[in-house]
């Protein structure tokens, strides 16, 4: 044998070690990912939640936007106990709103895991119109 068949065989081994090492590393990276913590923990109570009448049946709410140690995802608006609507803002305009019957409102914080927050604390519909949205 030449000094060159034996080259090439050692040129063999060496590219086979590192096909193998490339191998193994993309099944581990694609079989075995590294498992996430459950999120178990809801987002903080929405806060300083505040309502304005801005149309004869337009109700306008704001508040203050809730914590989650990961994110916050949705709020939930709640008209008199009912979910009325969901929305990634911290502001709602409710336009099905009856100044016939007495209405009042929370806010819930839901994070990307589904975690609901406590329900905000309850307004009720203001009994006059204001229409200084300064606030």
């Amino acid at each position: 044998m030449n000094g060159y068949a034996g080259r090439m065989k050692f040129d063999h081994s060496l590219v086979q070690r590192f096909l193998s090492a490339a191998l193994i590393t993309f099944a581990l990276a694609t079989v075995a990912p590294v498992a996430q913590a459950a999120d178990l923990n809801p987002p903080s109570t929405p806060v300083n939640v505040r309502a304005w009448w801005v149309e004869p049946d337009h109700i306008y709410l704001k508040w203050d936007a809730a914590n989650d140690d990961v994110e916050v995802s949705t709020y939930r608006i709640y008209r008199n106990d009912e979910l009325v609507a969901t929305t990634i803002k911290t502001y709602f305009l409710d336009m099905e709103y009856d100044r016939e019957i007495y209405n009042s409102y929370s806010i819930t914080a839901v994070d990307a895991a589904g975690n609901e927050s406590p329900a905000s604390e309850i307004i009720d519909s203001p009994a006059d119109p204001i229409f200084d949205m300064a606030n």
